[in-house]
């Protein structure tokens, strides 16, 4: 029993994700799962940490930058250029000759000024504009899928707490009741045909109580996932 619980914890930590340094810890107080679920959700826009979602935002960034960059090309622009330097001129080279090195330096402002391209470069234009247009799109549904996605899952887990916290009840009401029918059945007030029908009363509220606390577990996981 003791290695299967092992290996149960195991699989959990590895499905998610925790690390060895943080290995994950068995609970049987399910009231104190309950208190602590709730400082350990997420919030409602923790979607917007998402990997895939920062992805769609970088490729509409660079493709938004690749934009203004062709537009840029069709300003007129002004370089500068120039140089300096020193030129021998004499038949026979000496360096260290006076009088046959001079100056030559020259200096000119150059304008490009686009006039004619054809239409290359306004269909460049319109393609990058469409591309980044469609990246917008992406981004803005992805968005709003991951928003849908983290509000649904969010609600699921109130009612898997909700449903928990009522098979908590049942079963409690129903440890109740059987420890007062063998109360009963020791004083000879019922027979132990109505102790058997607690029983399986009690025994439902725990298969009940189990399924629900799956359910909600399942349902905190899939917040954190989103």
């Amino acid at each position: 029993a003791r290695r299967e619980l092992r290996l149960d914890r195991e699989r959990l930590a590895q499905a998610i994700g925790w690390t060895e340094a943080e290995p994950p810890t068995v609970s049987t107080d399910i009231s104190a799962l309950l208190a602590d679920s709730l400082t350990s959700l997420p919030s409602a826009e923790a979607y917007t940490q998402r990997p895939e979602l920062s992805e769609r935002l970088a490729l509409l960034e660079r493709d938004s930058f690749a934009l203004r960059t062709e537009k840029r090309s069709w300003l007129p622009s002004v370089d500068l250029y120039g140089s300096a330097n020193r030129q021998f001129f004499s038949n026979d080279f000496n360096p260290t000759e006076k009088g046959v090195w001079f100056p030559w330096t020259y200096a000119g402002l150059k304008l490009n000024l686009p006039i004619i391209d054809g239409t290359s470069r306004t269909h460049r234009v319109r393609e990058q504009q469409l591309l980044v247009e469609q990246r917008a799109i992406e981004h803005r549904d992805l968005e709003r899928t991951l928003a849908l996605e983290a509000r649904v899952n969010i609600a699921e887990y109130e009612l898997r707490r909700a449903e928990l916290k009522d098979a908590m009840a049942e079963y409690d009401h129903s440890a109740r009741v059987l420890e007062v029918d063998r109360s009963r059945t020791a004083q000879g007030t019922i027979t132990q045909a109505s102790l058997a029908r607690t029983r399986e009363e009690l025994q439902d509220s725990t298969e009940k109580l189990y399924q629900a606390l799956y359910d909600f577990l399942k349902a905190g996981l899939e917040v954190k996932r989103s």
